[in-house]
């Protein structure tokens, strides 16, 4: 029950909603907890929300301001957190946003601050982790296929494409050869569902009355 016993969890958008539930959830089975969003107040009270899930009484947690959008930003929190909570065993990236209005009536400006957000906010923390987490090569190749699944549309062009180069080398670098093709299969698949998926864009459109943001809120 307590496997994530004496861990260290990095959760960006950890001040609220699913962030701030993972955090609880890690706390409780024995993880370190260290949150990242942007307000201050927030992350205050959601640290110390999570903070009374502690399993144990040697457990630490703690918060920074940033914002994910913001990729120097983000540069210079991770290296922060390094220094003062160590290199973590787990980063999970749960800031987004999403707007509940028919494709045609969200402005340029709403849609773009979702794709930073979402697209470009989880590859700013992901792209400052790699190298130091364990298990790089594998974040990269999850980041890849679900990057590259969700704008061409095909889980089986990512699959060839990204697979075809990060199997090979997972296998060289030790891997379990089944975890590395179970990782590249399930990440391709699971990028058909993130903004902004052609899948779920062509689906809304053929079945016609089907607003796509409803659609990507809805996931």
């Amino acid at each position: 029950m307590h496997k994530f016993n004496g861990k260290t969890a990095y959760i960006f958008g950890g001040s609220s909603g699913i962030g701030l539930e993972t955090g609880k959830l890690l706390a409780a089975a024995g993880a370190h907890v260290f949150i990242f969003a942007r307000t201050v107040e927030k992350l205050q009270a959601a640290e110390k929300a999570i903070s009374t899930c502690a399993f144990g009484e040697n457990q630490h947690f703690g918060c920074l301001p940033v914002d994910v959008t913001d990729h120097d930003g983000v540069a210079a929190a991770i290296e922060t957190a390094i220094d003062r909570f160590g290199i973590p065993d787990l980063l999970i990236n749960s800031a987004g946003r999403g707007s509940a209005y028919h494709f045609k009536d969200i402005s340029y400006a709403e849609f773009d601050r979702t794709m930073k957000i979402n697209l470009y906010g989880t590859w700013n923390t992901v792209a400052a982790l790699v190298g130091r987490l364990p298990g790089g090569l594998a974040y990269v190749n999850v980041l890849a296929c679900m990057l590259f699944g969700s704008i061409s549309g095909s889980a089986a062009a990512a699959v060839s494409s990204v697979g075809g180069m990060m199997i090979p080398e997972m296998n060289r670098k030790g891997y379990d050869r089944d975890f590395n093709v179970a990782l590249t299969t399930t990440s391709a698949i699971t990028g058909l569902m993130l903004p902004p998926s052609n899948a779920v864009i062509v689906y809304a459109i053929v079945a016609g009355g089907v607003s796509i943001p409803a659609m990507f809120v809805a996931l």
